[in-house]
């Protein structure tokens, strides 16, 4: 049978989904992200025996799309620049270009220290944030001795993202000595897990619970927590660090251990805003809206907000 490629943004869907969520309820044991794939599976069966193939556009940009129907949402009639996350809109008769992973405001080095796990290690320890055991040597004899003193461990690359490539090390004849320079060794902490985002501020957090599968072993569970039930601390200290670093929207990851100690599992500069309105569990919250909010009086403003200074005043800074 001949087949026949098209591409359907997913944004078109978001609407669908919204209608599922408000009419269908899921049964014991399942959750509306099922629900979600279980759609998705026979949207694909359908077009499939009709000799299509389905294939949802820009599938690794889903907080772009969801950007994307905010502004669509609002009449700023946005266009897809590109095929990987890059779209337009005309804002205030200027045209402003919206590519999620990097933002105007965020600074350059606060989001290249999230990035990089080395980086945001170093700067956790030295400014005193709870921090977890770490090591990045390309000594073989160093990695071997800090397994020794913090098995189990987590060997992850240095700039990797989503849990992609992620191993739990229970003994050391399992340590990949290949690639050094780009791999990443922290001591494993069980506990729960908990993200804060912040945009400005804190404006949601999240529980997570890891559910493993065969194909995702680091799945997890995700429950968006009420307002009234968030844990202080845990904001608080989100907060300070988006201020350190310059960062108008980002997620600071905490793991909490079975002693109740916190520690700042990770940094993230572009956290995924699809879980945050389809979470597994909890009410979902509007992240987009409060972004392009933020994103649009960047564009209008800049980045910092300067007072005016005298030139005496400049020559001090």
């Amino acid at each position: 049978m001949l087949q026949c490629r098209i591409q359907i943004p997913i944004h078109l869907f978001q609407r669908i989904e919204a209608f599922l969520r408000e009419n269908i309820k899921p049964g014991p044991g399942k959750s509306c992200r099922s629900i979600h794939r279980k759609n998705d599976r026979y949207m694909r069966s359908c077009m499939e025996a009709f000799g299509m193939m389905y294939v949802p556009m820009f599938k690794k940009h889903v907080s772009a799309e969801l950007l994307f129907a905010e502004a669509e949402a609002r009449g700023f009639h946005p266009s897809w620049e590109t095929g990987c996350g890059l779209f337009s809109l005309v804002h205030k008769k200027k045209t402003v270009f919206i590519y999620y992973t990097k933002l105007h405001c965020n600074s350059q080095l606060g989001s290249q220290m999230c990035g990089d796990k080395h980086l945001a290690r170093t700067f956790l320890a030295r400014e005193n944030f709870p921090n977890i055991p770490y090591c990045y040597s390309n000594q073989k004899a160093e990695i071997n001795r800090f397994f020794d003193q913090h098995t189990p461990l987590i060997q992850k690359p240095l700039l990797g993202m989503k849990a992609q490539n992620v191993r739990l090390i229970s003994h050391r004849e399992e340590i990949c000595f290949e690639n050094l320079e780009d791999t990443f060794f922290e001591k494993y902490i069980e506990g729960t897990e908990y993200r804060v985002l912040i945009v400005q501020k804190a404006i949601a957090m999240q529980k997570k619970i890891l559910k493993p599968t065969e194909k995702y072993p680091w799945r997890k569970h995700v429950t968006n927590i009420p307002r009234h039930e968030w844990l202080p601390e845990l904001v608080s200290m989100a907060e300070s660090l988006a201020q350190k670093l310059h960062m108008t929207c980002m997620a600071v990851d905490y793991i909490v251990n079975t002693a109740n100690q916190v520690f700042v599992l990770e940094l993230n500069s572009m956290p995924g805003l699809y879980s945050f309105h389809h979470p597994d569990t909890g009410e979902p919250v509007n992240i987009a809206s409060e972004l392009l909010t933020v994103i649009l009086h960047t564009e209008e403003h800049g980045a910092l907000s300067w007072r005016k200074l005298e030139p005496s005043s400049l020559l001090e800074l």
